[in-house]
């Protein structure tokens, strides 16, 4: 490490190094803040630095300024990213991690997670560690692209030979043998047993080296102690346990000595090459430091932390500080301790650092707090587990409601256990235990009821078979949307209303619009909280399309702007159907599948993911992969979860595609009782099944249920639902009728996927009748938008009915917009409205390199030499 850092200095790159403790390990992002904090200290460079996504990382530096919640944990990562792109972006960084072994959990994902980007930076990762480090986080940095390991080998012989020599002069070689073997050529070993033969006349006899053996070697380090006498050894037990901050000061208060006679004990340890006297008090090597520290009685070893934590405190130390020391003591029902950890573990939750945490708090637990002290704890740790994703979380909060008499502490331990529970797809635990809950508040908890039930009504609506009512004791009629309560509640009612079959979408639509508020409710919750997608959704299903999309580019801001990967993933996902209904099959297919990835921890939401992939990758002719989507059979069981339900809905239509239409009849019928009564447009599986039983031959089941569902797309005024239904309807009646409705109804609307199936159908329809000329207009226009929704199977269907109507279908496109994949649409499409890469890379949450590289892509397909072309080559309706 210290040639890697000369060698950089001299390369002119900017040197940024830390050692990891043993004791730091308890501190969240010790290692990231020592690394970078001194560049971030300087006030106008430091301001300079926390601007933009790296803001994100702010609260490591500057203290956190926002509440705990479970997206800082990425959105720290996130800022560290472009903070260190930033700080690269001025000139080469070298980045120096020494002790890499003691990395406190944190600070080890932010190693992992730059080293897999780190050949998109000016960046060189030296991270030098003891033998055998475990952890993911150690292979995913030993393994990134471009990493070398350097194993540092023992000494050979003739290396151990020339030490002896240069120590101890001329001796025998079997002398210079002896010491090579009982060392094994450890460096520091050799160097300790040197000093203790050195000068001896035993050291000419190779027996008398081969009996001291390492852990004789280790005990002359305390037999040097020794001589220095008692105020050397308790100092070097006070340098121990203060670790890194280890000053002389605190050493010698805490080793009870006056500090001017410590300095001199100092100073003697240093002639005696144990300690490094400056900038802090230190051992000379880490081996000194376990010999020093496995020393330490058991029995003074709880006391001199604790001492050392409460010294800490009468010098305004954090408690960050301070609660490393207190989890080294023995429980004995102190207060402070309890405090203190619940303190520190506050402040790592604010800043991203869950694991520390919930070390802080298992630890007060066994403390052990009061009861009512027990209560805040069991939350805490609940909290903290719940962002780790550990079940136990569930269990902890459970307990601490249970054991919690006040109903406003009951009420906000409920909201934490909801949003737990509603992840693992407890649904109906969640509605009673908001209702329980927001039964018992008093009046003046009107703000936490409403939230309570905005969460029971949103867990309703994840749930087919619970009735889609409205909240018990709510006039949804004097609902204004003023507080962020009224919203989310409002937002909650108007996504129950999308599932009542008798409600009509326009209704929804407008408790929606007083939900969002504008822009309110997304300043409320965040693109990470269902409650915005509630919302945002119900304007997608309600046909506002435009409404939609701008509330998409908002959230993606919002996710920027917090640096919430969470928040991101939720936009892939929620802005995949509206892909889809715009006939944007690969960019419906790409953000569904990223977000699947993203949220394998949370069923509900990958379910919806899920289904979103499904129903693209079909439409695509991508059969052989949606059937790998479903390959483990984790979606075959019957259930009444919206989700997972809509998902077994796109198997059976997979199903009818691959040849077994009977099969997926079955499925979509089993699909259609798990539904019940519930509106169709959240998936309208009578069309489906009108589609199937066609398939099958049983032609009047399929006129039954396309029939049935026409008029229920009615009902509900949904126009999508109703040219899905009159679709299915023309099927299976064979006839133009329907088709010819169903084109009057999508003409003008930007369902071009939709438009195009009910054209291509119509033509075929037409065709068979006889009606050749009239049937090459519907088909050619069904070929066009087959082709830019890049729906092949129903183009290459088009083609084929083009000649047997005897027209020549024009060629697939081969170029242009049509070539781009998704992401470098995407890409191409911020970078038209004049955002630069940075803030192309930081929205889309993607390096620098991959935008250059997919706007280098772009270029040549496109035909084009720059980004000032950009806005032209791109078709309108693409923005």
């Amino acid at each position: 490490a210290d040639v890697a850092a000369t060698r950089a200095a001299d390369a002119g790159m900017l040197v940024l190094r830390t050692t990891a403790a043993a004791l730091e390990q308890d501190l969240g992002w010790g290692v990231a803040r020592s690394a970078i904090g001194p560049q971030v200290a300087d006030g106008l460079r430091g301001e300079r630095l926390l601007r933009g996504a790296a803001a994100a990382a702010a609260p490591l530096f500057v203290g956190p300024s926002v509440l705990p919640e479970a997206g800082r944990v990425g959105a720290v990562l996130h800022g560290l990213y472009w903070l260190m792109s930033d700080l690269a972006g001025e000139r080469p960084v070298a980045l120096i991690i020494d002790d890499a072994h003691w990395t406190d959990p944190p600070s080890a994902r932010w190693l992992a997670h730059l080293a897999a980007r780190s050949n998109d930076l000016a960046l060189l990762l030296v991270v030098a560690a003891r033998p055998g480090p475990t952890g993911a986080w150690w292979h995913s940095v030993a393994t990134s692209p471009g990493a070398g390991v350097i194993t540092l080998r023992p000494l050979s012989r003739a290396g151990t030979l020339a030490l002896v020599a240069e120590q101890l002069g001329e001796v025998p070689e079997a002398v210079a043998d002896a010491c090579h073997r009982i060392t094994g050529g450890n460096p520091f070993l050799l160097g300790e047993l040197l000093r203790h033969v050195g000068g001896r006349d035993a050291a000419s006899t190779p027996e008398h080296i081969l009996a001291l053996r390492p852990e004789s070697i280790r005990r002359a380090v305390l037999l040097r102690l020794g001589e220095l006498g008692e105020a050397a050894i308790e100092l070097c037990f006070a340098i121990a346990i203060l670790g890194q901050a280890a000053t002389l000061p605190l050493a010698a208060e805490l080793a009870g000595l006056e500090e001017s006679a410590a300095a001199g004990v100092a100073a003697a340890l240093e002639t005696a090459d144990v300690i490094q006297a400056t900038p802090r008090l230190q051992f000379v090597h880490p081996l000194v430091l376990d010999v020093v520290d496995h020393e330490i009685p058991a029995v003074r070893r709880s006391g001199l932390h604790l001492a050392a934590a409460r010294l800490l405190k009468r010098r305004a130390a954090p408690p960050s500080r301070r609660a490393p020391h207190l989890l080294a003591t023995e429980p004995d029902g102190r207060t402070e301790v309890v405090e203190t950890l619940r303190a520190a573990a506050a402040g790592a939750l604010s800043v991203g650092a869950p694991e520390m945490a919930t070390t802080c708090l298992r630890r007060a637990l066994r403390e052990p707090p009061s009861p009512e002290e027990a209560t805040l704890v069991l939350t805490d740790l609940g909290r903290a587990e719940g962002m780790l994703g550990d079940p136990g979380g569930i269990e902890h909060l459970r307990t601490a409601h249970a054991g919690c008499a006040d109903p406003v502490q009951r009420g906000l331990i409920a909201r934490e256990l909801v949003i737990q529970l509603l992840n693992r797809g407890e649904i109906k635990e969640v509605v009673a235990l908001c209702h329980d809950a927001a039964s018992a508040l008093p009046d003046s908890e009107r703000e936490l009821r409403l939230q309570l039930l905005a969460h029971a009504r949103t867990a309703a609506s994840q749930d087919l078979h619970m009735a889609p009512a409205d909240p018990p004791g709510v006039d949804v009629t004097r609902l204004a949307g003023a507080t962020a309560g009224e919203r989310v509640l409002l937002a909650a009612i108007a996504n129950t209303r999308t599932r009542s079959s008798t409600s009509a979408m326009p209704e929804a639509c407008a408790l929606a619009e007083r939900a969002l508020g504008g822009t309110a409710l997304l300043q409320d919750v965040g693109a990470d909280s269902p409650q915005f997608w509630n919302a945002a959704m119900v304007m997608m299903f309600g046909e506002h399309y435009a409404t939609a999309q701008r509330l998409i580019a908002a959230a993606v801001e919002d996710s920027r702007r917090r640096g919430s990967p969470r928040g991101y993933g939720l936009c892939l996902t929620f802005g995949s159907p509206l892909h889809f209904r715009l006939g944007r099959l690969a960019e419906a297919a790409e953000d569904a599948r990223r977000a699947s990835e993203m949220f394998v921890a949370e069923p509900l939401v990958r379910a919806h993911a899920l289904s979103f992939l499904l129903e693209a990758l079909i439409d695509q002719g991508a059969l052989d992969d949606a059937r790998a989507v479903v390959a483990d059979g984790s979606f075959a069981a019957s259930t009444s979860l919206a989700a997972f339900t809509r998902v077994r809905g796109c198997m059976a239509r997979l199903r009818r595609l691959e040849g077994d239409a009977a099969g997926a009849a079955a499925d979509l019928l089993d699909v259609g009782r798990e539904h019940g009564d519930v509106s169709p447009v959240f998936f309208p599986w009578r069309a489906e099944a009108a589609l199937a039983f066609h398939a099958a031959g049983d032609g009047e089941q399929a006129r039954r249920f396309a029939t049935d569902e026409v008029m229920r797309g009615r009902r509900v005024a949904s126009r999508w639902v109703q040219a899905r239904a009159l679709h299915a309807l023309g099927v299976a009646e064979g006839s133009p009728a329907p088709l010819e409705r169903a084109e009057e109804l999508t003409r003008g609307w930007p369902t071009r996927l939709e438009r195009a199936r009910i054209l291509v159908e119509l033509g075929a329809a037409l065709r068979r009748r006889g009606r050749m000329r009239d049937a090459v207009t519907p088909l050619r226009e069904g070929l066009d938008l087959a082709d830019r929704c890049g729906a092949r199977p129903l183009a290459t269907r088009a083609r084929e009915e083009l000649a047997a109507a005897g027209a020549r279908p024009r060629r697939a496109r081969i170029s242009g917009p049509e070539a781009l994949t998704p992401s470098e649409l995407r890409v191409c499409r911020m970078a038209a409205t004049g955002a630069s890469n940075r803030e192309i890379a930081q929205a889309l949450f993607v390096t620098l390199r991959t935008v250059e590289t997919h706007l280098t892509r772009s270029y040549m397909k496109l035909g084009i030499a720059g980004r000032e072309a950009l806005a032209a080559a791109l078709p309108a309706g693409t923005e």
